[in-house]
């Protein structure tokens, strides 16, 4: 993220306090935790960040930037103040903020490069909207049984919940197992 940006988001959250994460090179912290943000994140089955001043972060790296309890209006409104972003709903009251070249898809080309694999040789599993570029890029996509309904109609296959083996049993259908 550039700096500009992140001081941006601090901005918003001193005049409109909101729930927010923030990725840095090894951890994921936040700036206070709602009875929201542990649904979700117990929704994912991830970590409840380490609660911390965001502020603490200024001269770190930030990968990411996830508000929370954020609705189409106020993404709108942050992404017309963030001049080097991009976001996308991955949760009713969620959302990631990644920096504007960046993204699951660019990942998977930059790995894709450096080992000298080909794009039709590529598969992605995902369960959220913020996987649809991905699965736009890849060879197979899968959705997750649990997936947005949304992503399920942009996936070569739906496989079983996350809970239920959905990519054990996906690769098998694939035969790669």
């Amino acid at each position: 993220m550039e700096k500009e940006d992140f001081l941006t988001i601090l901005s918003e959250i001193d005049e409109h306090p909101f729930p927010c994460y923030m990725i840095g090179e090894d951890k994921m912290y936040i700036n206070y935790l709602t009875q929201n943000v542990i649904d979700i994140q117990n929704s994912i089955n991830s970590i409840i960040p380490e609660i911390i001043d965001l502020r603490t972060l200024i001269d770190k790296p930030i990968y990411q930037i996830g508000p929370f309890e954020t609705d189409p209006k106020q993404e709108a409104r942050l992404l017309n103040k963030l001049q080097n972003c991009q976001s996308t709903r991955w949760h009713d009251l969620a959302i990631d903020i990644l920096h504007k070249d960046g993204g699951k898809q660019n990942g998977i080309k930059a790995f894709l490069k450096e080992y000298n694999i080909d794009a039709q040789e590529t598969m992605a599993f995902g369960d959220g909207n913020n996987d649809k570029e991905m699965f736009e890029f890849v060879s197979t996509s899968v959705a997750m049984g649990n997936a947005k309904e949304e992503l399920k109609k942009c996936a070569t296959y739906i496989t079983d919940d996350i809970d239920n083996d959905g990519i054990y049993n996906a690769l098998k259908f694939f035969n790669l197992i």
